[in-house]
């Protein structure tokens, strides 16, 4: 949000998991204070898709993330359906935003930030473009338009014929192996309508 933010000529209304919202008082003040309004997590909810639709309705720009959280690999994660239908309804111009460079710089599994290059690349689908589509088209849309990848980007390849990154005595690999319990189909204890985290097709259970 604050990338984005920065280089915009109006405030942003931001969609965001209600996570952050169940935390403390200051949290909330700081989200509510930054344009920002909750939404179920891995869920359908009526009422932040109301909202939206109203903001939009008042010519108000919305800032919504559709994968619903960070990546932990790098690479764009899945798009569960929703937004196509919203965008379809709202009648409005569609703005998709690719960032490259943001996962390098700051990984969720880092405790530090890292000196990089963030490029930011903006594709306008206008309003007329959005009446010619049907909702899965929309859908496919964004998903192509936001995709990346910033691991397997060409310019983040290991060049093979420099082995010194092989042949670093220091340089140690470790494997992590997790299990959990299913019921029915389902890791024991995972909500009814919870939404499958990165990292395999589940992350972990109770």
């Amino acid at each position: 949000p604050w990338i984005l933010g920065r280089y915009q000529d109006h405030a942003l209304n931001i969609m965001m998991n209600d996570d952050g919202f169940r935390a403390g008082s200051f949290t909330r003040w700081y989200l509510e204070g930054i344009g920002a309004f909750a939404k179920k997590k891995g869920a359908s909810d009526l009422k932040a898709m109301k909202k939206t639709l109203g903001f939009l309705k008042n010519k108000e720009p919305v800032l919504i993330f559709p994968e619903g959280q960070a990546t932990w690999d790098g690479e764009t994660q899945p798009i569960y359906g929703g937004v196509e239908r919203m965008v379809k309804r709202s009648k409005c111009p569609l703005v998709i935003i690719n960032m490259r460079g943001n996962f390098l710089t700051r990984p969720w599994w880092s405790e530090s930030h890292r000196r990089g290059k963030i490029v930011v690349k903006r594709t306008v689908v206008p309003a007329e473009r959005i009446a010619e589509l049907k909702p899965p088209e929309i859908l496919a849309e964004i998903q192509r338009g936001i995709y990346n990848s910033d691991i397997k980007n060409d310019d983040n390849l290991i060049d093979e014929s420099d082995s010194t990154f092989i042949d670093d005595a220091d340089c140690w690999f470790g494997f992590e192996q997790e299990y959990f319990l299913v019921e029915n189909g389902r890791p024991l204890g995972f909500p009814k309508d919870g939404y499958p985290d990165p990292q395999g097709e589940y992350y972990t259970g109770v």
